[in-house]
């Protein structure tokens, strides 16, 4: 085999292993991807070819309902209540700049204090703890679910300019360790934080005033890949960090 035909091999091998490899990281997200390609696809010569693909799913799915083919993201969404003060409440966020951090929460208090906010820290506890180069805050029972999900978006939004913080909101539930999940914002969704279980199952939160529910979080798989946390990791990590309270900066 000469020079060029082994690099032609290389190349193809490297291709081939990089879609194995998107396709087995989420291959039910990749797979509902391709049918709704195959249905919606603006040639209709190319719909009529491949029906005999995509039109027995799509039977299935107007029969029990599965949510495959769906007209907008939240039409595949499962609404589900959660007991909030159930859950040890933390915000894990990339920075160990404390002063900055105390000048955030201010300017959110100042922001969405309002009346037609009234997502108010107020009588909330909040302590802080250096893990490594990142900051964890730990929130008391005291703040709502509301006012939690808003304060990890306007944290994520707040880091200067030359800084990205990658929030995470983390939630691990005192009684079922399964019923932990964590959520982060992602730009690609509006008004929303995005995450998953303990179990590794796709949810999000939503954070428009307009539609935000107490208490409640959308189960949804039709989100691209993303990684998990490691909760055991992490509440081990936390379990032996000395948290010291935290006044906001006027």
């Amino acid at each position: 085999m000469d020079t060029f035909s082994l690099i032609i091999s290389i190349i193809l091998i490297a291709g081939f292993g990089l879609i194995l490899y998107l396709v087995l990281r989420d291959p039910i997200y990749l797979f509902k991807t391709f049918l709704r390609g195959l249905k919606s696809h603006p040639n209709w010569i190319v719909k009529i070819i491949f029906s005999p693909i995509w039109l027995p799913f799509w039977l299935i799915d107007k029969i029990f309902r599965l949510k495959i083919f769906i007209k907008k993201f939240e039409d595949a969404s499962n609404p589900t209540k959660i007991s909030f003060s159930d859950f040890d409440k933390y915000i894990l966020i990339n920075s160990t700049d404390l002063e900055q951090i105390k000048t955030i929460l201010h300017s959110f208090e100042i922001d969405y204090n309002p009346p037609e906010y009234n997502y108010s820290l107020t009588g909330c506890k909040i302590s802080t703890a250096e893990s490594g180069e990142k900051l964890i805050l730990k929130l008391g029972n005291e703040i709502e679910f509301n006012i939690y999900n808003h304060l990890v978006h306007y944290f994520d939004n707040s880091a200067p300019d030359d800084r990205f913080y990658n929030v995470k909101g983390i939630l691990i539930n005192k009684n079922v360790k399964a019923n932990s999940y964590f959520i982060f914002n992602d730009v690609t969704f509006s008004l929303k934080l995005i995450g998953k279980t303990y179990r590794n199952k796709k949810i999000y939160v939503d954070i428009n005033p307009e539609n935000e529910l107490n208490d409640t979080i959308y189960f949804n798989s039709n989100m691209d890949y993303f990684k998990k946390i490691d909760f055991d990791k992490f509440e081990s990590e936390t379990y032996r960090l000395k948290f010291k309270e935290l006044k906001p900066s006027p």
